[in-house]
């Protein structure tokens, strides 16, 4: 039941600012952290995962959009509560997250007028933005946003949780509701001292935000990138994100921000996975040319059954960029077997649904852990059920229905580990395999298959 008010307990605001969010009272987070993690790199032995150098790690967790900038109905929003929720992350068994930025200090969506804050920038005026509050002036940050998002950062790493830090968001460049657009943005026409108007023709959209073809523009934006990374570039649990669902026009930009990020990070002697994620009208195969180190591919084909991941890139499968807020524990166990880390988008409803999901991730990043990942490729063709996760001497196998299916095995005998996905129950057996070799589950509904050679 605790889990099921998951919604509630997160939206709740809190009062006491900083030291209410599992933040430093003192406003300050000293440079030097204990490292409960070490950094992230594309695995050579099975590229579809990260390494830590010491063994392969599975990422999949839940995000939300309000996670880093707070956003609400009310202005000033209700402060998100941040440490109940790394706290649930961590029931959940799952390690990893998106920290969203938000770029529109106001927008609409739904008909309704939504206000965020902080900002990266200092709001010093002279003059009134769009949305009624001081201009920005581009060339000072705002530090509290930047201390914000390192506490986030470092508490995150206490919790064991790695954390893509996002840089840009161009999902507002698109759909943020008109009249008021995309006019609202920072860098948006009369809305800075500095003479910035990255919206060339003033049509409430910001896909030219996105280019290369403003340099003015483009300075700020790499001064604020080399910013970020300065803050939590240190950090051991920390990956970058260029932009949320940018226009496809902004591929070329997104490459030249990678390489700001790189060669920020090759300045201060680290390195950090850089990803880019699903770009809107784009095709999914300019990410896995791209020299990203992970990416999140886009579209509904993701949304079911999703095509086997790709051999020689990171991907985790994100359920903003298939279906939004959707999915449950099949889409989980699916993604699995097809060989993504899977990435919940969380609206953190009491859905039924989403709470299933959420228990499947977890149960999926305990398996990951303790099979040879490194040695294994998603297959369709040695279970019936076409979704399988195997190597030469383990399996894992999804069957989404019920009853029994089969499997290709050699003549040995096997340790078989069940698991109900509706309510976690397992069970253990014995197989022997013998080519193709049927297994029934020990209970009705849909069921995970572990299959290793018995000892």
């Amino acid at each position: 039941m605790a889990r099921l008010l998951i919604g509630l307990l997160l939206l709740l605001t809190v009062a006491g600012g900083c030291a209410a969010s599992g933040e430093d009272p003192s406003g300050k987070t000293p440079r030097r952290v204990v490292e409960s993690l070490r950094p992230l790199r594309p695995s050579t032995a099975n590229p579809r995962y990260f390494t830590d150098g010491r063994r392969l790690v599975y990422l999949t967790g839940f995000h939300t959009w309000t996670n880093l900038v707070d956003r609400g109905t009310t202005s000033p929003p209700p402060q998100f509560d941040y440490a109940r929720y790394l706290g649930e992350l961590t029931r959940y068994g799952h390690n990893f997250i998106r920290l969203w930025a938000w770029e529109l200090p106001q927008y609409r969506n739904h008909g309704r007028l939504w206000h965020v804050s902080p900002q990266p920038w200092r709001r010093t005026g002279p003059g009134e933005a769009r949305d009624g509050l001081p201009r920005f002036d581009l060339e000072k940050f705002d530090e509290r946003y930047f201390e914000r998002l390192r506490q986030r950062v470092v508490a995150a790493n206490r919790r064991g949780i790695y954390v893509s830090v996002m840089l840009f968001e161009g999902w507002e460049a698109r759909f943020a509701q008109a009249p008021l657009g995309w006019h609202a943005h920072p860098f948006a026409h009369g809305n800075n001292v500095n003479g910035i108007a990255a919206d060339a023709n003033r049509d409430g959209r910001g896909f030219e935000y996105f280019t290369l073809g403003r340099p003015g523009v483009l300075a700020f934006q790499r001064a604020y990138a080399r910013h970020v990374v300065e803050t939590v570039a240190d950090l051991p649990n920390v990956l970058f994100e260029i932009s949320n669902e940018a226009d496809v026009s902004s591929h070329d930009w997104q490459l030249a921000m990678a390489r700001t990020v790189r060669r920020e990070l090759a300045r201060r002697g680290v390195s950090r996975p850089v990803g880019m994620t699903a770009q809107h009208g784009g095709d999914n195969d300019v990410l896995y040319r791209s020299p990203a180190d992970w990416i999140s591919p886009g579209g509904h084909v993701f949304a079911s059954s999703p095509p086997l991941a790709e051999p020689h890139k990171v991907a985790l499968l994100d359920t903003d960029h298939a279906c939004g807020v959707c999915g449950d524990a099949a889409l989980v166990w699916e993604s699995f077997t097809r060989g993504y880390n899977v990435v919940f988008m969380d609206d953190l409803s009491a859905s039924p649904a989403h709470e299933r999901a959420r228990v499947a991730m977890g149960q999926a990043r305990a398996l990951a852990d303790r099979i040879g990942l490194e040695r294994m490729e998603p297959l369709t063709d040695v279970c019936s059920t076409r979704f399988c996760l195997a190597s030469e001497d383990e399996y894992v196998v999804f069957q989404p229905r019920s009853g029994s299916f089969a499997v290709e095995l050699p003549s040995r005998a096997y340790e078989a580990e069940w698991l109900r996905v509706s309510d976690g129950r397992t069970s253990r057996r014995r197989v022997q395999g013998r080519g193709t070799t049927r297994v029934t589950p020990p209970f009705p509904g849909a069921a995970v298959l572990y299959l290793r050679p018995a000892r």
